[in-house]
This record gives structure tokens, C-alpha cells and sequence, in this order.
């Protein structure tokens, strides 16, 4: 009977570390690539004064991984404009004159096709590669422009940006 009182009271202590880490995170994307890569994006959750960011790792079959990340306050979420047939965001970040650009979208045409993510790839402006998610966890849609707002920001539609401000 101790070793079973014992285990109920030590069980809490240990599961407290995990338990806080997963109150900070979230996973936008984390799914295998048409490439057969891994890719995972997530969102450490800010608070309304701005804290807050994205990390971004990316595990090829073979090769070097890429891990990046993006604070809020750089501003790396690209909201819906409102028109078209899919709903989409996406995060990027950058590296050596190169955008990773992690997004998800839902078609409102055919929703039995679910949630679709991927991965855009440019250098300079131009269009370098992109892949598909085949597999994997993806959040919700508006998941990214959530997030943005709970840590204090907002869309300003006339300079296309992230605010702290008063939006127009």
C-alpha cells in the first residue's frame, strides 16, 4: 500500500514539466512532405504584451535538418484576404535570401478534402519549390491570426502588417 500512496504522490511531480512545456506550444503543422521529409511548425504562445513566436524544422530523409523561428513582432503571418474559394494562412521565415513559407488551408467548395498544408519555397522573389503535406497534425484555419491577436495584435488592411496599434 506505501509504494502504491508513493507513486500517486510522485506521479504530479513528474508530470508537471511536460504539463507546463505543452501550455506553451502548439502545433500549427507537423506532418511528412510529398518529398518524404518531416516538417514541424510551432506556435509558442504569446501574451497580450507581445511575447510570443514560431519555429519552424524541417528533417529531410537525408541531408541536414533546417530549424528556424520568428518572433511575432516580425510579423511572419500572412492572414485570408476574405475572397477566394480556400480559406488560408500561412508563417514564414527566412534564411540566407530564402523564405520558408509553412501554410493551411481548408477549401469551402469541397470540404470533404479536409484541412491540406505545405511548404513554399523562394529566394529573391522567385518560386524555388514547394511540397505538400501527406500525413500529420494540422491546426485548425485562423489558428495563426488567433494566435497573433491574443498576443496584441491586429491586421492594419492598410499597410498590409501586424500592429500593435490602432488598425485601419
Amino acid at each position: 500500500m506505501k509504494l502504491y500512496l508513493r507513486s500517486i504522490l510522485v506521479l504530479p511531480i513528474l508530470l508537471v514539466p511536460k504539463l507546463a512545456h505543452a501550455t506553451d506550444e502548439s502545433v500549427f503543422v507537423s506532418c511528412e512532405l510529398d518529398n518524404g521529409a518531416q516538417m514541424e511548425v510551432f506556435i509558442r504562445h504569446g501574451s497580450f504584451s507581445g511575447e510570443g513566436g514560431f519555429s519552424y524544422a524541417y528533417r529531410p530523409e537525408t541531408g541536414p535538418e533546417l530549424n528556424l523561428s520568428a518572433s511575432m513582432a516580425e510579423g511572419p503571418v500572412t492572414p485570408w484576404a476574405g475572397v477566394g474559394r480556400a480559406i488560408w494562412s500561412s508563417v514564414s521565415f527566412a534564411d540566407n535570401g530564402q523564405i520558408y513559407e509553412v501554410w493551411n488551408s481548408f477549401d469551402r467548395l469541397e470540404p470533404s478534402t479536409g484541412l491540406q498544408a505545405g511548404l513554399n519555397i523562394s529566394g529573391n522573389g522567385e518560386y524555388l519549390d514547394d511540397f505538400s503535406c501527406v500525413s500529420g497534425d494540422i491546426a485548425p484555419v485562423f489558428t495563426l491570426e488567433d494566435e497573433m491577436m491574443a498576443a496584441g495584435y491586429c491586421w492594419d488592411r492598410n499597410d498590409f502588417a501586424w500592429s500593435r496599434t490602432d488598425c485601419g
